[in-house]
C-alpha cells in the first residue's frame, strides 16, 4: 500500500511539474512579415510635369532602406526604368515627375527595397496634357513663336533657330504651319496630294510657296513631271531667295509660327553643310543618325550641347547600317529636346503622287541652286548622306524652316 501510495505522490508532483513547465513556456513568437506598398495617383500634371508619390505599411520587423518611384511608357516600370527615392521610409514620398512628352501616357509605381528585395505597388497610369506650341515643352517668353531654343552656326557669326516641326500645307484653307511634335510626319498620305485634299501633306515640289513668283507651278499641291516647271522666278539658276523671296516658304505666314510673312526662311545648301559637317563644337558631336521613341530620322545637335547629358553613338556618320544605332526613348528624348536637340524625321519622298521611302530616307530641301538642280539635304544609315544636286525640282521632299538670330 504504501509503494502504491508513493507511485500516486510521484504521478502527482509529476503532473504538478508538467503544469508549470507548461504555464512558463514562451509562446511561438509570430515571424510573419509583410511589406506593403501603395501608389499614389498623379496629380498636378501638365505637357512635361506631373506629381506622384507613395508610402509603405510594414507588418513585423522588416527594415525598409529605400522609397521611391519609377514610370516609363510601358506597364510595370521598375528600378532599370526612370525612378527617384528617399531613405527617409517612414514618411510617405511624393516627388516630381519632369522630361515627360506631351499628350503621352505614362506608367508609375510607388517601390520599397527591404529584406533583399524589391517591392512594389501597383501600376498606375496618367497621361500628360497637350502643349501650346513649344514643340513639347512649356513655351519659352523668350523665344519666337514656333522656335526651338538650340542654337546653330551657319557660317561665320551667324546662328539660326530651327522650327519646331516640319512644315505643313492644307490646301482648301490655303493654311501653313508647322507640326506640332518634332517627331511627326505625314508619310503615305501624301499621295492624296490636290487643289481639294483637305488633309495636311508635308512633302513638296521644290519652290511651291503658292506665291507666283514666276515658276509654271509654283502651288504646294503641284504634282507634274519635269524641273523646268519648278524653276525659282522662271529661271533655271535661281535660289529661291533672290527676287523679292516669295520663292521661298519661308515667306509665308505660318499659323503657329508668328503669323507673319517674311520671319522664316529654308537653309542653303552650304549651310546644311556647316551644320553638319564643319560646324566647331566643344563636345565635337554635330549629328546622329537615331530612331527616337520609334521613329526613324536623324538627330542634330546645337553648338552648346552637353555631351554629358545622353549617350550618342557613331556622331557625325551618316551610313552607320541602321537607324537604331542611336535608340532614343521617349524619356531621353524629352531631355535631348530640353537640351536644343533638333530631329529631322526620314519622312521619306514623293514623285508626283507616289510616296516611297518613309521612314528610311530623309530628304530635305536647301534653298539653293547648283548647275541648275535644286540642292537637298538626303541621309539614310544605308546608303550615307550628303548635300545632293542630282534630284529633281519636282519630287516632294520635306522642309524645315529656321529663323535666323544673334549672337
Amino acid at each position: 500500500m504504501k509503494t502504491m501510495k508513493a507511485i500516486k505522490n510521484l504521478l502527482l508532483v509529476a503532473a504538478l511539474l508538467a503544469t508549470v513547465f507548461t504555464a512558463c513556456k514562451d509562446p511561438v513568437s509570430d515571424t510573419t512579415t509583410e511589406i506593403k506598398v501603395t501608389t499614389y495617383s498623379a496629380t498636378e500634371i501638365t505637357a512635361t510635369t506631373a506629381q506622384a508619390g507613395g508610402h509603405v505599411i510594414i507588418t513585423g520587423e522588416a527594415i525598409i532602406t529605400e522609397l521611391g518611384l519609377c514610370w516609363g511608357t510601358e506597364k510595370d516600370p521598375t528600378t532599370e526604368d526612370t525612378h527617384r527615392s528617399t531613405a527617409n521610409t517612414a514618411e510617405p514620398f511624393n516627388c516630381t515627375l519632369d522630361g515627360l512628352m506631351p499628350e503621352t501616357t505614362y506608367h508609375i509605381r510607388a517601390y520599397a527595397v527591404g529584406e533583399g528585395e524589391t517591392h512594389y505597388g501597383e501600376d498606375l497610369s496618367f497621361t500628360t496634357l497637350a502643349d501650346n506650341g513649344g514643340g513639347g515643352d512649356e513655351p519659352d517668353p523668350e523665344l519666337p513663336e514656333g522656335a526651338l531654343g538650340g542654337l546653330f552656326s551657319v557660317g561665320q557669326g551667324k546662328l539660326v533657330r530651327f522650327s519646331q516641326g516640319n512644315l505643313q500645307y492644307q490646301a482648301p484653307t490655303h493654311t501653313w504651319r508647322f507640326a506640332e511634335s518634332q517627331l511627326e510626319c505625314i508619310g503615305e498620305a501624301n499621295a492624296n496630294i490636290s487643289e481639294t485634299y483637305d488633309g495636311w501633306i508635308d512633302l513638296f515640289a521644290w519652290g511651291t510657296s503658292g506665291y507666283d513668283h514666276g515658276a509654271e507651278y509654283f502651288q504646294p499641291w503641284a504634282t507634274i513631271m519635269g524641273d523646268w516647271y519648278f524653276y525659282a522666278y522662271g529661271n533655271p539658276s535661281s535660289n529661291l531667295y533672290d527676287g523679292d523671296g516669295r520663292a521661298d516658304w519661308g515667306y509665308n505666314a505660318i499659323s503657329n509660327g508668328g503669323g507673319q510673312t517674311g520671319l522664316w526662311r529654308t537653309l542653303r545648301g552650304d549651310e546644311w553643310l556647316q551644320i553638319l559637317e564643319y560646324r566647331e563644337t566643344p563636345s565635337g558631336i554635330r549629328f546622329a543618325i537615331a530612331s527616337v521613341d520609334g521613329v526613324n530620322g536623324m538627330l542634330v545637335f546645337p553648338d552648346d550641347w552637353d555631351s554629358s547629358l545622353y549617350t550618342v553613338n557613331e556622331p557625325n556618320l551618316f551610313q552607320t547600317g541602321v537607324f537604331t544605332v542611336n535608340t532614343v526613348s521617349a524619356t531621353d528624348w524629352a531631355v535631348l529636346k530640353a537640351a536644343g536637340v533638333v530631329f529631322l524625321p526620314a519622312s521619306g519622298l514623293r514623285i508626283e503622287d507616289n510616296v516611297s521611302f518613309v521612314s528610311s530616307v530623309g530628304s530635305y530641301w536647301a534653298s539653293t541652286k547648283q548647275n541648275d538642280s535644286a540642292e537637298s539635304l538626303v541621309f539614310a544609315p544605308t546608303q550615307g548622306g550628303a548635300i545632293d544636286n542630282s534630284g529633281h525640282s519636282n519630287w516632294g521632299l520635306s522642309v524645315r524652316l529656321v529663323q535666323d538670330c544673334e549672337e
